[in-house]
């Protein structure tokens, strides 16, 4: 290998929805995959201040990205996030690659590697699954 290879990240934003591998929105949020592996499929907004020099001030903008956990961590973060609800997530990079009958397509992914629980929207405390015990985190 020659020179530096970097492919992880830091992002932080809120959580803006759960969806299946179709990009139908989900509440359930969990989905298991062809070779049985547990596959959660979610989203953050990630705001930014943009200055725009005609008004002299900021606006913001929001940028969406598609983030996928896999495993144990899968189905615990199932069961504790919600939407809106601010995260912090360690990722890598992957880019994925199918056919379609219009032809080849790709998409980078963002693997989910750590979770960092934030705030949830005004003190709410539901999840997306089944409440769970804090001694049964598998990791």
């Amino acid at each position: 290998m020659s020179g530096l290879s970097i492919n992880q990240g830091v992002i932080t934003g809120n959580i803006s929805g759960f969806y299946n591998e179709d990009r139908s929105r989900s509440t359930t949020a969990v989905t298991v995959g062809k070779n049985g592996s547990t596959r959660l499929n979610f989203s953050i907004a990630h705001n930014v201040s943009i200055y725009v020099p005609e008004t002299r001030d900021y606006k913001d903008e929001a940028h969406f990205f598609d983030l996928v956990v896999w495993g144990k961590m899968a189905e615990f973060l199932a069961k504790e996030l919600v939407i809106g609800q601010q995260v912090t997530v360690g990722f890598s990079l992957r880019q994925d690659s199918w056919e379609t009958e219009n032809g080849k397509r790709s998409k980078i992914q963002l693997r989910v590697e750590s979770v960092v629980p934030g705030r949830k929207p005004n003190g709410k405390q539901e999840s997306v699954g089944e409440p769970v015990d804090p001694n049964s985190i598998p990791f």
